[in-house]
C-alpha cells in the first residue's frame, strides 16, 4: 500500500508496549493462493489502545490473535484512514498481498542471491466494534508482527532509500519484466528481505490495486529512479529506461523458468564485476 515517507527504519521491537485492550470476537477471512477461495473462522483478538505507527493512508496496532499459541500470537493490525473505506478495501488488500507474494516466489525460483518473502494479510471484523462511519462492523487487515529494524525501500512513486540495497529494486523490475509489463510492485518495505504491505501498479487501469496504484506513471516514475545491477543482469531483465517502456502486449518476458543454484549465482555476481555480493568499484549496494 501507497506509504510515501512512512517509517523509512523503525525498530519494532518494542510494539507490545501498545496493547492493553481486553479480548473481543472477531471473524477472520483467509484466502487461500492455491485454490482462489476464501473461508472464516470465529475467534478473539485484543487489540492495542493506540496505533504504534501510521502511514499515509492507514494507522497500524499492535493486536494479539488468541487462536495461535503463545509466542505466534503478535500481529500488527491495520486501520484505513478513510472513514468512508469498506470492506471490499480490505479484502482487496488480502489480494494484493497474495500476488505480490506470488511473484515473490517466482523470483526465488530464479535462485537468486538472497530469497524473500512477502507476508500474507487476512481480514477480520470485529463483531462488537463498529466502523468509522458507523456503517457496519469495523474491518482491519492482520499479518504476523515484524520485529526488528524496519526500513523501506521505496515508495509507489519513484522514492529510493538512501539505504540503497540491490535486492529489493530488482525484485520490482522483476515483476514488470515477468508480467509481460501488465504491472509492478512497488512500495518494498519490511524486516531484512520479509517484505509487507507492498502496491502494484497496473499497466492497464488506475486505481485496480487500489487508491495507491498509480497505473502506466507509477510504472514510469520507478523507472526514472531505477538502476540496474546486477541481480537485474544476473536475472536478464532489460536495462529499461523511461524511453524504453513500451505496451504491455510487447514485453517479452525472456527470464529463463529455472536458474542455476544460489552458489553458481553468487560466483556470477562476482565475475560480472562485483567483489563481493554485488559490491564493486562503481557499485557500493548491496544485496
Amino acid at each position: 500500500m501507497a506509504t510515501a515517507g512512512r517509517r523509512a527504519t523503525v525498530n519494532t521491537s518494542h510494539a507490545s508496549a501498545a496493547f492493553c485492550n481486553p479480548p473481543e470476537p472477531v471473524v477472520f477471512s483467509e484466502y487461500n493462493m492455491a485454490t482462489g477461495q476464501w473461508s472464516t473462522r470465529e475467534g478473539w483478538v485484543q487489540l492495542g489502545s493506540q496505533p504504534f505507527q501510521e502511514g499515509t493512508l492507514r494507522f497500524i496496532y499492535f493486536l494479539l490473535d488468541l487462536s495461535k499459541p503463545e509466542g505466534s500470537q503478535d500481529c500488527a493490525a491495520k486501520l484505513s484512514k478513510t472513514r468512508t473505506d469498506g470492506r471490499e478495501t480490505y479484502f482487496q488488500d488480502v489480494l494484493m498481498h497474495a500476488k505480490a507474494k506470488s511473484l515473490a516466489d517466482e523470483f526465488n525460483r530464479r535462485a537468486p542471491p538472497k530469497r524473500i518473502d512477502v507476508l500474507m494479510s487476512v481480514v477480520i471484523e470485529f463483531k462488537l466494534r463498529k466502523a468509522l462511519n458507523g456503517q457496519g462492523n469495523l474491518f482491519m487487515n492482520v499479518e504476523p508482527f515484524l520485529r526488528g529494524t524496519y526500513k523501506k525501500y521505496s515508495n509507489n512513486f519513484g522514492f529510493v532509500s538512501n539505504d540503497v540495497r540491490n535486492t529489493p529494486h530488482a525484485f520490482s523490475h522483476f515483476t514488470h519484466h515477468v508480467s509481460g509489463g501488465r504491472l509492478l510492485v512497488c512500495d518494498i518495505q519490511g524486516v531484512d528481505d520479509v517484505y509487507t504491505d507492498p502496491q502494484i501498479h497496473s499497466a492497464n487501469s488506475r486505481s485496480k490495486w487500489g487508491k495507491g496504484d498509480m497505473g502506466i506513471q507509477g510504472i514510469v516514475q520507478f523507472f526514472r529512479t531505477h538502476t540496474c545491477s546486477t541481480i537485474c543482469q544476473y536475472l536478464q531483465l532489460p536495462n529499461q529506461g523511461v524511453n524504453g517502456l513500451v505496451a504491455p502486449s510487447e514485453v517479452k518476458s525472456t527470464v529463463p523458468m529455472t536458474r542455476p543454484t544460489k552458489t553458481n549465482a553468487l560466483k556470477l555476481l562476482q565475475q560480472r564485476g562485483a567483489a563481493a555480493l554485488g559490491l564493486g568499484a562503481g557499485d557500493r549496494k548491496s544485496v
